[in-house]
């Protein structure tokens, strides 16, 4: 994983609400991930993190393309790094198989954030079940998976046979992920994959004067509409279609403004950025980087927007938007139909439908006790299939 957000919350939510109090987690978690900190600090005890470098050649291939810019030696680099990934990777069920083993547990959740994901996810998965334990365990992924490269297809082929033979429960994150797993040879013929919906804490209450503070902070009047997009800064996350959609907005609201906050390359941000600039919203948008305090932000907002383009497998801002209580209006990309009811939470538009998004704004902030009666029964539809405890319960029930 290259972002902060989605897994590291997941897993320390997860945890931290497992209903079997006698439970111990013990987390391993690469080192080199960037919510590897605000994994740790978020770990309630007894659990406890222990990073690892099980794939160090993951790490130095990345190292030595990005400091690699002769094109026929770079070249010939991806493919030599090609061939040492898959001879690699049996020395990597075998080094997990090992630390498996010395720790003596009793159950194993792998968490991926898409499928393939990282080699060492199913590479863990893969030495679970040479173990030979009674207990089955649990490969969670959480973005769709992908097809496998034509230069790669028969060792990921291979792998993925390996680990659906492995005995371990395949579970995602919602019904439109988890047929994307078809997209792989070695599942097309299974007969069922789980999926079972992140759930997330209550929000902390947010005091009138930190809304306030905030505002001023990024130049934003009290009594101006504002809306908040919290998405990393991917091309598929839909800036371009919401700076267009906003533009609409702001010709019938001069006053509302828009707040984009997220993690990402460098790269991706100055993408963004140079998008802003071009649509000429500069002066009734502001773009920052990842934030701490989602629930800050959120609170802020009188509501969230979510534009996805693509490959949205949960949508997971959506349900911390319902638990705030504020409105949402979203794309029908992916899961987030399955988690957000159109009318009850918020609006959802078809993804090219840039009038259908603006005009959706627009009723919602030009009409308060519409805004307020939807992040009410938004709040209640959290309340009923969102939460922390509801999600951990399942995942017990499925492990124990």
């Amino acid at each position: 994983m290259n972002t902060i957000g989605g897994v590291d919350t997941f897993i320390h939510t997860l945890v931290n609400a497992w209903p079997i109090k006698d439970d111990q987690f013990t987390v391993l978690c690469n080192r080199d991930y960037p919510g590897l900190v605000r994994l740790r600090d978020r770990l309630a005890t007894p659990h406890t993190l222990v990073s690892h470098r099980f794939n160090r050649l993951s790490a130095y291939s990345k190292k030595t393309l990005e400091n690699t810019s002769n094109g026929l030696r770079r070249k010939l680099l991806v493919y030599f790094f090609i061939l040492a990934r898959y001879s690699n990777f049996l020395f990597l069920v075998i080094r997990i198989k090992k630390t498996l083993i010395r720790g003596n547990f009793d159950r194993i959740v792998v968490v991926n954030g898409g499928y393939p994901g990282g080699d060492t996810c199913r590479a863990a998965s893969i030495a679970w079940g040479k173990i030979g334990k009674s207990a089955s365990g649990i490969h969670s992924f959480h973005s769709f998976a992908g097809a496998s490269p034509k230069y790669a297809r028969w060792a990921e082929y291979l792998i993925d046979c390996v680990l659906r033979d492995s005995g371990a429960i395949l579970v995602t994150v919602s019904r439109q992920c988890s047929e994307s797993l078809k997209s792989r040879v070695a599942f097309r013929k299974l007969q069922k994959i789980e999926f079972i919906y992140n759930g997330i804490n209550e929000p902390r209450i947010v005091a009138p004067e930190e809304k306030d503070a905030f505002r001023r902070e990024c130049g934003i009047s009290k009594n101006q509409p504002l809306l908040v997009m919290l998405a990393s800064y991917l091309e598929r996350k839909g800036h371009e279609f919401l700076f267009e959609a906003f533009r609409l907005v702001i010709d019938q609201r001069a006053d509302c403004r828009l707040i984009v906050c997220g993690d990402g390359e460098e790269a991706d941000f100055e993408r963004v950025k140079a998008l802003l600039q071009k649509s000429g919203l500069n002066h009734f948008a502001k773009l920052l980087k990842f934030m701490e305090d989602a629930d800050l932000v959120i609170a802020t907002g009188d509501l969230v927007v979510v534009p996805s383009q693509l490959e949205e497998s949960f949508g997971l801002v959506i349900v911390e938007a319902m638990a705030a209580g504020k409105p949402v209006v979203a794309t029908a990309v992916g899961g987030i139909p399955e988690i957000l009811e159109d009318g009850i939470g918020g609006y959802i538009c078809w993804s090219s439908d840039v009038v259908c998004f603006a005009s959706k704004i627009l009723a919602i902030i030009g009409d308060p006790k519409l805004a307020y009666r939807i992040g009410y029964l938004g709040n209640t539809h959290y309340k009923s299939m969102f939460t922390a405890n509801s999600m951990a319960l399942q995942y017990a029930k499925l492990l124990k």
